[in-house]
């Protein structure tokens, strides 16, 4: 008898990040965190991230009230929604918005991630404040101790930093969405202890109506670093005036506008970070989500966002549209948030596989109530700050809503696709899964690459809570998958 050779993909195993999109509609949504529930707690969160197990945020408003107070907090809160700590309050700045420290950490509209993470170490900005009013660069320790304003902006550097940090080793990379000459920002980078500040790039005036120039302005969605680039997006601005896609080299030199915003069709003033996977990048833009190679080749739309309808402040549809927070990449399916849309026009959480197909509306916030000024739900609105994952359960800050009308933090756990194990008995190999999702089909072929699979005979026995196909081992070699029907 010749043995047969027999393979279980190991790619079956690999969690979400090869469950197919489609079966993620309808998740069940955590809060987590109501923000605005005592005087001293923070409001209107911007996104999180997660680190040494437990998530970390900033708020826009809030902390430490009086008299040209609420400033905004570094909070940190553990990933089932106990421990909420304010690790620093901001504070008071005076009539013209000048303190120590900073103010507004996050920006306007609370966008990104706005901390980043090294080595117990949290680095953050602040839209305004500090000794010249126009915003600072911050580290604090990651259990809330030492606090160290490391830098103050004002004039030709920049002013308004408005996007989160990268850092690389020592190095800290930024954008700010003022000053710089001409007033429309600047890409900076700085070292880690607060020396040596360089400017990458000061963006250009615009002229005319359109608001044009050749490189764009206000940047809001921070940098991504591919080793000796850094890549952006900024909001408004190009030949166009919509907006463009950047590349920068670390020591300043080669800037380069490698796509302009605003052609028939396309989107327009894009504010999320890019991510990039293989020499592609991945961002948002008003309606979309949208591709484009590193060397600004090959602009695709992943996925485009249907109108919407209604009146203000309930724009409608089935998808959401304004995804200003950003991607966040898993095997081959994005994830972010619509800050507006979906079924009762608070936003959305949504998923799209890289090459556009499997768009799935995960979540549609809840219906809010109260005049526009106060809207309250229990789950909150507007998410527009980006998403934490950790394993298959995805963490957010929606800027807005919940019961204190001042925004939430959630997670929403993701369905794992079914485990399947493989077991030699006898001349027999045993293969099994779960049966507690029927929409995935056992299926071979003796070619890894081809596209011919077919379904395995017998069909599967039912044993305790497993599905069971015995097969002998005689035989070509054989590859097993689950496949989703």
């Amino acid at each position: 008898m010749k043995t047969k050779k027999i393979f279980l993909l190991s790619v079956l195993t690999a969690g979400l990040a090869l469950m197919p999109v489609e079966g993620m509609k309808g998740q069940n949504l955590t809060n987590l965190h109501y923000f605005g529930s005592t005087p001293s707690d923070g409001q209107v969160p911007g996104g999180l991230i997660q680190a040494e197990g437990t998530l970390y945020g900033v708020t826009y408003y809030g902390g430490t009230l009086g008299n040209h107070g609420n400033n905004g907090t570094v909070f940190r809160i553990s990933p089932d929604g106990t421990h909420y700590t304010n690790l620093y309050n901001f504070t008071a700045t005076s009539a013209n918005f000048t303190n120590n420290d900073g103010a507004h950490p996050g920006g306007a509209y609370a966008l990104n991630s706005t901390l980043v993470y090294s080595d117990g170490v949290l680095f953050g900005s602040t839209f305004d404040g500090g000794r010249f009013g126009a915003g600072t660069i911050f580290r604090i320790n990651s259990d809330g101790t030492s606090f160290t304003n490391l830098h103050d902006f004002g004039g030709s550097e920049g002013a308004a930093p408005h996007a989160g940090l990268t850092v690389s080793g020592n190095t800290l990379y930024g954008v700010t969405t003022a000053g710089g000459g001409a007033g429309l920002g600047t890409a900076f980078k700085l070292t880690s202890n607060g020396s040596n500040l360089l400017v990458l790039h000061a963006f250009t005036a615009t002229t005319g109506d359109a608001f044009t120039n050749s490189d764009g302005g206000q940047p809001l969605g921070g940098l991504l670093l591919l080793g000796d680039t850094i890549y952006g997006t900024a909001q408004v601005g190009g030949t166009l005036g919509y907006g463009t896609l950047f590349a920068v080299n670390t020591d300043g030199t080669g800037f380069t506008n490698l796509h302009n915003f605003g052609d028939a069709g396309d989107g327009v003033n894009p504010s999320g970070a890019l991510i990039s996977s293989g020499g592609t990048l991945y961002g948002t833009a008003s309606d979309l989500v949208f591709a484009i190679n590193t060397n600004g080749s090959g602009y695709t739309h992943v996925y485009d966002f249907p109108p919407t309808s209604g009146s203000y402040p309930f724009y409608t549809n089935d998808a959401g549209t304004y995804p200003l927070g950003g991607l966040i990449l898993s095997g081959s399916a994005l994830f972010g948030t619509a800050s507006q849309g979906g079924r009762f026009g608070d936003g959305t959480l949504f998923a799209v596989n890289t090459n556009g197909s499997g768009f799935v509306n995960i979540y549609d916030f809840s219906s809010a109530s109260g005049p526009p000024s106060s809207l309250t739900n229990w789950d909150g609105r507007i998410p527009s700050g980006a998403l934490a994952l950790s394993g298959n359960t995805l963490y957010g800050t929606a800027n807005a809503g919940g019961i204190f009308s001042y925004g939430t933090a959630f997670s929403l756990s993701l369905p794992l696709p079914p485990q399947l194990a493989i077991n030699r008995s006898a001349a027999n190999v045993v293969l099994s899964w779960a049966t507690n999702d029927t929409r995935f089909t056992l299926e071979s072929n003796t070619n890894l690459n081809a596209n011919d699979w077919s379904v395995v005979a017998p069909a599967p026995a039912v044993s305790g809570t497993n599905n069971v196909v015995t097969n002998n081992l005689s035989g070509p070699t054989r590859f097993y998958r689950l496949h989703r029907l």
